[in-house]
């Protein structure tokens, strides 16, 4: 591994499992429940329990919830 891909690797932003349940303030059920039925972003599994999100992965699905959800306007 070149010294520019480890430089790289140092600056991706993780957020763990937990950490993005609790910023949505839902219980382990509802976001074990949001997992299975994929509406959430894909995690990096790094272990049986041990579950990952990507800071860019994180930003780009919550920027395509927000497009698919914005109030439409009503027709007078």
């Amino acid at each position: 591994m070149t010294g520019a891909a480890v430089k790289e690797v140092q600056t991706v932003d993780l957020i763990t499992d937990e950490e993005l349940r609790k910023s949505f303030g839902v219980s382990k059920v509802t976001w074990w429940n949001w997992r299975k039925a994929g509406k959430l972003p894909q995690p990096l599994d790094m272990g049986k329990r041990s579950r990952y999100y990507l800071a860019s992965d994180v930003k780009q699905w919550l920027e395509s919830r927000k497009n698919n959800h914005e109030p439409q306007q009503v027709q007078a």
